[in-house]
C-alpha cells in the first residue's frame, strides 16, 4: 500500500507528467486516471458533501450496493451516485412542490 501511495503522489512530478494538452490550448489533468465521462460527477459530490440528506443518502445507497466487493468508479457512479442523485432530486422536486410527507 506504501507503495502505491508513493507512485501516486504528484507533489514532486513535472506538470507534463500529470497534464496533456487537448486542442492545443486546453490543460487536461491525467495524474487521477478519471475518465472523462465521471468528470462532472465529482464536483457535485464536492458541493453536496455537507448536505445531511445527502449524506444519508449517499449512505444507504452504499450499504445498499450488493456488488463483488470492487468497486470502481464507473461502478460507483452506476450503483451508488445514479441512485443517490434521483432520489435526493425526488426529494428536492417534492420539497419543492409541497408534495414531502413526513
Amino acid at each position: 500500500r506504501l507503495g502505491v501511495a508513493l507512485r501516486s503522489d504528484t507533489t514532486h512530478r513535472e506538470l507534463r507528467s500529470i497534464c496533456t494538452r487537448d486542442r492545443g490550448s486546453v490543460l487536461q489533468v491525467t495524474a487521477l486516471h478519471i475518465e472523462h465521462e465521471y468528470l462532472p460527477v465529482l464536483p457535485m459530490i464536492h458541493e453536496l458533501r455537507e448536505s445531511v440528506a445527502f449524506e444519508r443518502l449517499w449512505r444507504n445507497a452504499g450499504e445498499n450496493y450488493h456488488g463483488n466487493g470492487n468497486l470502481d468508479l464507473p461502478t460507483l457512479v452506476s450503483e451508488v451516485w445514479k441512485p443517490c442523485w434521483e432520489r435526493l432530486s425526488d426529494l428536492i422536486t417534492r420539497i419543492r412542490n409541497g408534495r414531502l410527507l413526513l
